[in-house]
């Protein structure tokens, strides 16, 4: 028989229940008859041996049940557990059980809290992605069925799983919810305080019983310091009990507004609030509504990535426009809607479902340079006068206040039938116009019915154009009678996207303006060939020569230029938090041995508010990368300004990813990852035989945390480690990097990264007129 003696239960995106793990004493061979029935029995056995000797958990099924076994491939004991759960996708339907005893724990001696935190951790790990079971039933093999009693492995086992019980189910617990106590909460600086008075004033002279909130916020500069440490650390725990504060009030609020302005930059209480919006608009899809009144000197990264209502002076405005009256009418709009309960902040785009291959769901994505709307525009038209009922994305329209612009238009771009990209001078200088383009050009190679690419040339380009255009080498000619052109093409696209099936005219014009393109698998080939390359093109860098001289190096440099003294970290790891223990944690601790002042944090958290600033002021980020990672929208929000920073070159950003991407949204395959956990493992053979000169060159701390990991993962971790230091010591770097935000396929075509880039690259450009 078996007794329960705990249990687990979180969400799954998969179910509309939640999902079970049951730990359970006694034999998983003797079920009592007519109990609950299961679906799978999972079990272990040593490799290439799975005969039904009568001692073992092969032979008693054999007896009892007259089960065989299937076999899965050789991997290490805490490995095998994940390769488990990733096979389980897809063979499951839903409702499916599994039952399973402690694996490997029997005649394999694994060590039982080890597997016990494997198979709890990928549990919950691939049951947070969508792995459609409904309970999983974990059974500690013994003949005593109270805890008291038990060995004191099996004591730790248990204890080990009530710890991430702990953990999880608090991850997961809904908070209570606040009740509304005021329609808006308007955050503004006191030299602002005009801009505050007049909104609600005109808010309420439309909307009379609204009810506000007003946050005004002092600059920092009539603040001072006392140098006392007890002064500051009550100071400290004031500001922290301020922001709970604030952050109830936001709760307690239909929509937040921010009103930006140099002088919101420059008071920290106005950027902390700022920033805990931010937070609930990504943790709890609160709305959030910020409104820039007048243009910013180097604003944080993050908060260029929200899209916000412009309000800025400028030159090109009409005589008499007044902005600030315009967003006013935007905002309470927003809150009728929100009163009437048609409006919320929307989920984020690499939800479970995007992750799974949803998408957006638009017929057109129209990919243009703004300074270039004049041009474009007459296409949108002309396009809704030809089918109205088209499902058109145009970033003027289709992005919404208080949105991640950048997180919009990728998850746009992968959900569309057809891009049009209209090309020009300006729209090849601007690297966003250069990344939709590339994005595109993947999808329209890789898969023709997935999307199509359709370039529009308005304006030559003159003799240099940039990599990223060239991967597409046929555009259409609208650089004569534009506006005919244009019509010509609004016309055609309206026609090929509605055709019905068997329209020989609709096909005809369809192969016109798409011909047959090439498929793209040995492009991605190439980047498969790229991310080998890491670790390929230095195989002696885990020798003990080649540690002992890089930590000699780093010392010598710390030495020569000291790390700046820091508010919060010098290197940011944004990770889950079900993947932080023990790899991320490993990295973290090595890096610090490397460089004894290095600040190091862990973004794992996912109420942290300050993650945002601490990336803003880290001079290194890295982003462990997974499939779970992209079902956290705070952490996807991470992601999406991580490659903001790659853009703009303010800082380094490393990539590493921990396990096989989905190709949904597309961006995701076309990363510049600087190393991965399976290369790591293809290639962990060339470290074979240095575990001792690996373990005697990392320092005590992290010794014990490499004490839990396999040999491909403490390769992995010391890689990464060693990566970190160098860019924050100007260090000659051990893997091979890009500045890109995303791979240029052109470039990859042609092989540009792993050869001599000086080397030139043929490409044939051929424009077809209208």
């Amino acid at each position: 028989m078996l007794r329960q003696v705990s249990q687990i239960q979180v969400d799954s995106p998969s179910r509309v229940q939640q999902a079970e793990m049951q730990l359970c004493l006694g034999d998983i061979t003797k079920i009592e008859p007519g109990g609950e029935p299961y679906d799978v029995i999972m079990i272990s056995a040593f490799s290439a041996d799975y005969s039904a000797v009568p001692s073992t958990v092969i032979g008693a099924l054999k007896r009892q049940f007259n089960l065989s076994v299937v076999a899965n491939r050789e991997r290490s004991p805490e490995k095998a557990v994940g390769e488990i759960f990733r096979a389980m996708f897809t063979v499951f339907a839903d409702n499916m059980s599994v039952i399973s005893p402690l694996l490997a724990t029997g005649c394999q001696r694994a060590s039982k809290s080890r597997i016990m935190h494997a198979l709890v951790t990928a549990w919950h790990t691939w049951i947070s992605i969508g792995l459609p079971m409904r309970r999983y039933t974990l059974v500690i093999y013994t003949s005593k069925l109270a805890v008291e009693s038990l060995a004191e492995d099996d004591r730790r086992a248990v204890q080990e799983f009530q710890r991430l019980k702990h953990a999880f189910e608090s991850r997961h617990r809904k908070p209570d919810p606040v009740p509304i106590e005021a329609d808006l909460l308007v955050v503004c600086s006191e030299k602002d305080l005009q801009f505050l008075e007049r909104t609600t004033r005109s808010l309420k002279a439309n909307q009379k019983s609204l009810r506000c909130r007003k946050v005004v916020h002092s600059d920092d500069s009539s603040s001072s310091s006392s140098g006392d440490e007890a002064a500051e650390g009550s100071k400290a725990a004031a500001a922290t009990s301020a922001i709970d504060a604030r952050r109830s009030d936001m709760l307690g609020s239909r929509l937040v507004v921010c009103l930006l302005s140099q002088a919101f930059l420059a008071t920290r209480a106005c950027v902390e609030d700022f920033n805990v919006a931010m937070c609930l608009a990504h943790t709890r899809w609160h709305p959030f509504l910020p409104v820039c009144l007048e243009r910013l000197a180097s604003p944080p990264t993050y908060m260029s990535l929200i899209q916000w209502i412009d309000c800025r002076p400028k030159p090109t405005d009409q005589p008499g426009c007044d902005k600030l009256q315009a967003a006013i009418g935007e905002i309470g709009g927003r809150l009728e809607q929100l009163a009437l309960g048609v409006s919320k902040q929307a989920e984020p785009a690499l939800g479970p479902a995007a992750v799974a291959g949803g998408g957006s769901g638009y017929d057109i994505f129209i990919s243009y340079c703004h300074r270039n709307s004049a041009a474009v525009e007459p296409f949108l038209t002309h396009l809704r006068l030809a089918c109205p009922a088209l499902r058109i994305f145009f970033d003027k329209q289709g992005i919404q206040t208080g949105y991640s612009w950048m997180e919009t238009i990728y998850s746009a771009i992968s959900g569309s039938r057809l891009i049009v990209a209209f090309l020009t001078p300006d729209y090849a200088k601007s690297a966003v116009c250069l990344e939709e383009f590339t994005i595109a050009s993947m999808l329209h190679r890789c898969d023709r019915h997935q999307a199509l690419l359709l370039p529009v040339c308005l304006e030559r380009l003159g003799p240099a154009c940039p990599p990223a255009l060239q991967s597409v080498a046929r555009w259409l000619d609208a650089t004569g009678s534009r506006e005919q052109c244009v019509k010509r093409v609004a016309v055609s696209v309206a026609k090929v996207l509605t055709a019905k099936s068997g329209d020989k005219k609709a096909a005809h014009l369809r192969e016109q303006l798409f011909p047959d393109c090439h498929e793209l698998s040995t492009l991605m080939s190439q980047t498969d060939k790229l991310r080998q390359s890491l670790l390929n093109a230095k195989p002696p860098l885990l020798s003990s020569a080649s540690l002992g001289a890089f930590v000699k190096a780093a010392a010598a440099a710390a030495a020569e230029r000291p790390l700046p003294v820091v508010d919060i970290c010098h290197a940011a790891l944004v990770c889950h938090p079900d993947e932080r223990e023990p790899l991320v944690e490993a990295v973290r601790l090595q890096a610090k041995e490397f460089a004894t002042d290095l600040q190091v944090r862990c973004l794992d958290s996912e109420q942290a508010h300050d993650d945002m600033e601490a990336m803003e002021q880290a001079s290194v980020v890295a982003l462990f990368l997974s499939p779970v990672f992209l079902t956290s929208a705070r952490l996807t929000s991470l992601l999406y300004l991580a490659l903001c920073r790659r853009r703009s070159r303010s800082a380094p950003v490393l990539l590493f990813c921990l396990n096989p991407l989905p190709r949904h949204p597309a961006f995701l395959s076309l990363l510049p990852v600087n190393a991965s956990m399976e290369d790591v493992k293809t290639l962990a053979f060339m470290y074979n035989g240095q575990q001792k000169e690996l373990s005697a060159c990392l320092g005590p701390a992290s010794r014990q945390q490499f004490y839990k990991l396999t040999h491909a993962e403490s390769v992995f971790a010391v890689c990464c480690a060693r990566a970190i230091v160098e860019r924050l010591l100007g260090l000659p770097e051990s893997l091979v990097t890009t500045p890109a935000v995303l791979v240029s396929l052109s470039e990859l075509a042609a092989g540009a990264y792993l050869r001599d880039p000086n080397e030139p690259k043929p490409w044939k450009q051929v424009m077809e007129p209208i």
